[in-house]
Order: structure tokens, then C-alpha cells, then sequence
């Protein structure tokens, strides 16, 4: 994936589905278990996970080209799945921190001897988070 990234700091979540048809809602769809290949991003996230999260650390304000790789099983009889949508979303500040914070609580829940991990939220006398993001989603055909 192509990324022109903007100065500052930015936050960023990817996934990418498996489809039948070029539509919102088609026939079959599979998301994609992701993993960064570049290990200076596997500080992000939990490799293996439909979303991969991270921030613009590495490539603030330049072009920048990400590599992923995922496991892709098809078993006959399935209909071809030959288009690829890949979903970019630009996340503020909080939407990347409870992500990251959530992720690792998922990925620890079951450790007895991991620390206990505070979910990041924002709402006042309350739990939860109030947040925003920009999607992009382009699409592309494979064909054999």
C-alpha cells in the first residue's frame, strides 16, 4: 500500500477484504488477518488481527510504501473472491489510543500473570470513547 502521509502526527488503521464483487455488499467477503512484514511496526498492534493499527512515526509527512502479508485459504468450491478493497482510515489522537490499549487488553485477558490494562476513554463520569475518523477505500481487481 501507497500512503501519502501529511506533516504532524497522524494515526492510521488498515484492513483489506476478500470479495466477490466490487459492492458494498457482496455475494461473499472475507477480511483479511493482516501482519506489518516491516518489523519496526509490530510495536502497534497484534500481528494477525483484521486491523492493523499504527502511527506516522517512521514516515512523517513523506510518501511512504507499507507491506503486509496474510494467510489466504480457498477451498473448492468457493466461489473466487478476486477483488481486493483495502480500508485506510486516518483516526484522531484517541480513537489510536484506545485502539492500541484495547488491543493489547484483548490480547492479554486471559494471562494471569500480565498487568492489568486501563482501556483508554474519554467521556466524563462514564465509560466509553467519542471520536472521529476519514475512511478511504479503494478497490482492486485480480484476476488469474
Amino acid at each position: 500500500v501507497f500512503l501519502t502521509d501529511p506533516t504532524g502526527d497522524n494515526y492510521y488503521a488498515i484492513s483489506i477484504k476478500r470479495k466477490t464483487q466490487d459492492s458494498s455488499f457482496p455475494g461473499a467477503a472475507t477480511e483479511l488477518n493482516l501482519a506489518f512484514i516491516d518489523p519496526a511496526y509490530q510495536e502497534y498492534n497484534t500481528p494477525y488481527t483484521e486491523t492493523l493499527i499504527f502511527k506516522d512515526t517512521y514516515f512523517d509527512g513523506q510518501k511512504t510504501y507499507l507491506d503486509f502479508k496474510s494467510f489466504i485459504f480457498d477451498r473448492p468450491g468457493d466461489l473466487p473472491e478476486n477483488f481486493y478493497s483495502v480500508t485506510l482510515n486516518n483516526l484522531t489522537k484517541e480513537h489510536y489510543d484506545y485502539l492500541k490499549t484495547s488491543y493489547i487488553q484483548i490480547s492479554t485477558h486471559n494471562d494471569p500473570f500480565a498487568q492489568p490494562i486501563q482501556v483508554v476513554n474519554n467521556i466524563n463520569n462514564g465509560f466509553g470513547i467519542f471520536t472521529g475518523f476519514t475512511q478511504t477505500v479503494k478497490t482492486i481487481e485480480f484476476t488469474n
